[in-house]
């Protein structure tokens, strides 16, 4: 059985990678000594993303009570309620004939990226929305049999 490959966490100061366990890090640099390697380096993310029982619940009983109900598809409710709650306004800087021209514009984000809260803040929000615009009730996860 292969042994894991462990993940430091640091920061990065003027330019250098700073590990918050220094000893730990250097032990296991010098296991690496001579080797060529691979250095991924990304942003710590605080908070976890959407756990994958918040995103069964969403396509398997948010999603589907609403496609059955409006008649489109999942994925065009999904794209629907991502447009509806998920939108961020993005400026874009078009230039033309030497003219340069700001637009604003209304862009979906992913659902992929949220933390566990947001995405619950984003559930919340279409069950809000459905009940009292649509007249479409939708359960809590924790009022449906769904097992996910």
């Amino acid at each position: 059985m292969k042994k894991p490959i462990p993940k430091f966490k640091g920061s990065i100061t003027m330019g250098l990678f700073i590990p918050f366990n220094q000893e730990e890090w250097r032990r296991h640099v010098a296991t690496l000594e001579g080797n060529e390697v691979e250095v991924v380096c990304k942003k710590y993310r605080a908070y976890k993303s959407r756990s994958n029982e918040q995103n069964s619940y969403y396509w398997s009983v948010i999603v589907r009570i609403l496609s059955d109900d409006l008649g489109y598809t999942d994925e065009e409710v999904h794209e629907i309620l991502k447009f509806k709650f998920l939108t961020d306004v993005r400026e874009y800087v078009f230039e033309r004939e030497g003219q340069k021209e700001t637009k604003l514009f209304n862009v979906p984000l992913t659902t992929t990226n949220l933390t566990t809260q947001r995405f619950e803040d984003y559930l919340s929000n279409i069950r809000t929305w459905a009940s009292r615009e649509l007249s479409i009730y939708i359960p809590q996860p924790n009022e449906t049999n769904f097992d996910y």
